[in-house]
């Protein structure tokens, strides 16, 4: 089937027949009256001619019938089996009539009355301070929960105020407000009896998210570029964790403080035999205190993880393993202020847009290590990189990240961090 090249096309094949003048004005005023398309249109004055010509559109006889009625749903497959079948009617009656299809002004104000009263409603019942703040505030400047609260009123009414019963009451008993911290699952079925209630493919799930970026705004989310990572950043906020054991940062030289104030045993034991830990979300939510040596050494690669804390037993280091992960950077922002973190990562757009989203949110705490031309040249490789990876060095704008900017745009070369043997 091929669809006509313009909506003028399609709009010149029904103005050369005179039953859809007919046809068209019941269906406008249709609309106006019910605000959808729907029920039966009826033509009862249809000449010869035109019941042959609505007959080739709807593949009926019509022509022994002194009144045709045509429901909406007959309309909609005849137009979905023509090759008319890109356009809605809504464009086709719109194009037309050259204006916009209304609804009679009386059911659009009953519409948005009944609207208004279902979510105030919900708010006098159900909605506690802060669910209702949040609320409001949606209402008010239709921010995104806006877009998705709408559509699903009117797709299922009954249905959303069950799920804003339990969002509003999740609202309310955040762990953060008691100052505790919980897996999603186990909070979910506290709340709800389910524990996939909030999980991210869910109403629900969208709605308490949406709530979070609301009650605990944050400019630091922005420097992390994994959607993941910024829930993970949003719920660790409310004290819920949703990925509290496979999100986790390598780590060496590195001891922690419990929120008991006692030193974490675990921590301590692997810095006295001088091995790497994983430590997960899990344990970082423990902790109220991290510290290490003055200098921390930050890397991308696992490989230069290895051979520093091989070469240099003493040091305090720390493997992003590419992109940095929640864990990572609440690790950074636990660890005392006396530290100083000196980063070093790949040389080629990816890794420098790493390095500047590190700098950035750290600033003066963190240091550029070896980001110098010499480096460069010993990281340097064979890999070409393309034009694509290329023009992401647009965004590279920190100062102290220009010059092997420049270097990568004219080499045309990444820089990887294995290929030298790093020297503290």
């Amino acid at each position: 089937m091929i669809a006509l090249t313009s909506i003028e096309e399609c709009l010149s094949y029904f103005r050369s027949k005179s039953v859809y003048k007919k046809l068209f004005q019941k269906m406008r005023e249709k609309y106006a009256s019910l605000g959808y398309f729907g029920g039966n249109i009826v033509l009862t004055d249809a000449t010869e001619e035109e019941k042959y010509q609505l007959g080739g559109f709807i593949k009926k006889d019509y022509g022994k019938k002194n009144k045709i009625t045509l429901s909406m749903e007959l309309l909609n497959r005849s137009l979905l089996e023509s090759k008319f079948y890109c356009f809605t009617w809504k464009e086709i009656l719109e194009g037309y009539f050259n204006q916009e299809l209304t609804i009679n002004r009386q059911i659009k104000e009953e519409r948005n009355h009944q609207k208004d009263l279902f979510f105030q409603t919900i708010c006098e019942k159900y909605a506690g301070k802060k669910g209702r703040a949040w609320l409001d505030t949606i209402f008010r400047e239709k921010e995104k929960g806006y877009y998705v609260l709408i559509p699903q009123y009117e797709k299922d009414k009954e249905g959303l105020e069950q799920i804003l019963i339990q969002v509003l009451k999740a609202i309310e008993r955040l762990p953060i407000f008691e100052d505790l911290c919980k897996r999603l699952p186990i909070f979910s079925a506290e709340i709800t009896g389910n524990p996939h209630f909030f999980d991210d493919n869910t109403m629900a799930g969208k709605l308490l998210l949406y709530f979070l970026e609301y009650y605990f705004p944050s400019e630091e989310i922005k420097l992390i570029q994994s959607e993941m990572e910024r829930k993970n950043y949003y719920f660790y906020n409310a004290g819920i964790l949703r990925d509290d054991l496979s999100n986790m940062v390598l780590v060496y030289g590195i001891k922690g403080i419990d929120k008991e104030g006692e030193y974490h045993k675990g921590m301590e034991g692997y810095c006295e035999r001088k091995e790497p830990i994983q430590l997960t979300l899990y344990t970082l939510q423990q902790l109220k205190e991290v510290y290490g040596n003055e200098t921390i050494y930050v890397v991308e690669n696992p490989a230069v993880f290895s051979m520093l804390i091989e070469k240099y037993s003493e040091i305090s280091a720390i493997c992003t393993n590419g992109q940095p992960r929640f864990s990572t950077l609440l690790l950074m922002d636990l660890l005392s202020k006396n530290s100083i973190f000196y980063y070093s990562g790949d040389f080629d757009p990816e890794g420098l847009f790493i390095a500047q989203k590190l700098k950035k949110r750290y600033k003066e705490r963190l240091v550029l290590w070896n980001y110098d031309r010499e480096h460069y040249e010993q990281m340097k490789s064979d890999v070409i990189l393309t034009e694509k990876r290329l023009a992401l060095l647009d965004n590279i704008i920190c100062e102290e990240l220009i010059p092997m900017k420049r270097w990568i745009q004219v080499e045309k070369k990444a820089g990887y961090q294995e290929n030298v043997m790093w020297v503290i």
